[in-house]
């Protein structure tokens, strides 16, 4: 099924292991964990109180393997869909608090550009950008011509990364980068130097390019040569006139161009009426009233989040009746244990903050394990499955983290308060 939907056995192969494999490797990371506690609890200088606490858990025949191996699992599922609900909502814009621009204005002519920006001005439009765009294609790198035999001849596998060398591409130029954009090396721009261009990083991994490398485009038959001085990264969530490459104003200024604009109106009204004015002054305009999908879209998406933390918080609580389970069945065990801690002197205040104190430890040591198997299974999906960049709610860590400890600790003291409140005398004739 995985295969299936992911439409590749290297995806599915993945989220298959990482969901099958999970209790067993929780159970070997707990046991090499608890064998380095083990040893480093008897070379430490540690108290009584701690030594016996902790010992608690590499005791042989002890059933915390598995109510760690049970809370640890439904963590970890807790927490990967918590990274992943929150990185789908970062990716698709819908956590940004700055209001988006909701109108994008197609093909205007360089002699109706000012008279745009005039009459956009009339209707109260914000965050008006009017980018030029120009048609090329990828010419030379370094001086080479492109091969044309490079190209994907399926149109099943033909994808963005391996047109990256003979796809058209549509290129602007600008003095700055917009504020959602992040130089991650180079200059933007160097001063004095013409015709310098700046890459999106991504699609200069898969364009083959580096630093220094020089790019050729043909445009309306003419060749345009520039230097890579840049690598950024873009958010395509927002909603801007974004590109690939951009160049420094120079050269491209003179070639054939139109330009692309987005703005935002708040009135639907008022949007409306733009749409109409300018459609009747200017028919080949193409206008995009983007608001009702978009906000359509981030709805759906906001409920499918909502539902799939909804589900992981359930699967959370029967991991804890887990806990229970496995405190129930080791029940014996425990009233054992704790009729020859009160024979030789135990208080019941002692008892008490023994078994909330391995309680405690159970939910800090799963949360923690089941947080670092999240975040490497994570690195793992968003790369190659859902290829985008992780985004990590650390606010919502610190709630499960909180909810975890005190659902484990209420289970240890509902399931055992009755046991430590008991008389010695009760304690000897069970014994």
């Amino acid at each position: 099924m995985a295969w299936w939907e992911t439409e590749s056995p290297l995806k599915g192969l993945i989220l298959c292991s990482v969901l099958f494999a999970l209790p067993l490797i929780v159970f070997l990371v707990y046991s090499v964990i608890i064998i380095f506690i083990s040893r480093f609890r008897n070379r430490g200088n540690f108290s009584p109180f701690v030594v016996f606490v902790v010992g608690r858990f590499d005791r042989p025949g002890t059933s915390l393997s598995l109510s760690v191996v049970g809370l640890t699992s439904s963590l970890f599922i807790l927490i990967l869909s918590l990274i992943i609900s929150e990185s789908l909502l970062e990716y698709s814009g819908a956590k940004d608090k700055e209001r988006r621009p909701n109108l994008f204005v197609l093909d205007i002519r360089a002699e109706q550009k000012e008279h745009f920006e005039e009459v956009v001005k009339e209707f109260d439009a914000e965050k008006v950008i009017v980018a030029p765009v120009i048609g090329a294609r990828l010419s030379k790198i370094n001086g080479e011509v492109i091969k044309k035999d490079e190209t994907e001849i399926s149109a099943f596998k033909r994808d963005w990364r391996s047109t990256a060398r003979t796809r058209e591409y549509f290129l602007s130029y600008r003095n700055d980068p917009y504020p959602t954009e992040k130089i991650i090396d180079g200059d933007f721009w160097r001063k004095g130097e013409e015709d310098q261009i700046s890459i999106e990083k991504e699609f200069s991994e898969h364009l083959r390019v580096n630093l220094g490398d020089s790019l050729t485009f043909l445009i309306g038959g003419v060749e345009v040569t520039g230097v890579i001085r840049n690598f950024r990264t873009v958010n395509w969530a927002d909603m801007r006139p974004n590109f690939v490459v951009l160049f420094s104003k120079g050269i491209l200024e003179k070639a054939p161009s139109y330009y692309l604009s987005s703005l935002r109106i708040e009135s639907e009204e008022k949007r409306y009426n733009l749409q109409k004015s300018l459609i009747s002054k200017y028919p080949n305009l193409t206008i995009i009233d983007t608001d009702k999908a978009i906000r359509a879209f981030l709805g759906i998406l906001e409920k499918i989040s909502f539902t799939i933390r909804l589900m992981t918080w359930l699967i959370l609580g029967a991991s804890l009746l887990l806990v229970l389970t496995a405190l129930n069945s080791s029940r014996k065990e425990r009233i054992e244990e704790t009729t020859l801690l009160r024979i030789i002197g135990g208080t019941s205040g002692f008892l008490k903050k023994v078994f909330l104190w391995e309680g405690l430890l159970l939910g800090t040591f799963s949360f923690l394990l089941a947080l670092l198997l999240a975040w490497i299974a994570n690195t793992l999906i968003s790369r190659q499955i859902l290829e985008i960049q992780p985004s990590y709610p650390f606010f919502e860590y610190v709630i499960a983290y909180m909810f975890t400890i005190f659902a484990t600790t209420s289970v240890y003291y509902i399931n055992l308060r009755g046991e430590w409140k008991k008389p010695p005398i009760t304690f000897m004739k069970t014994v």
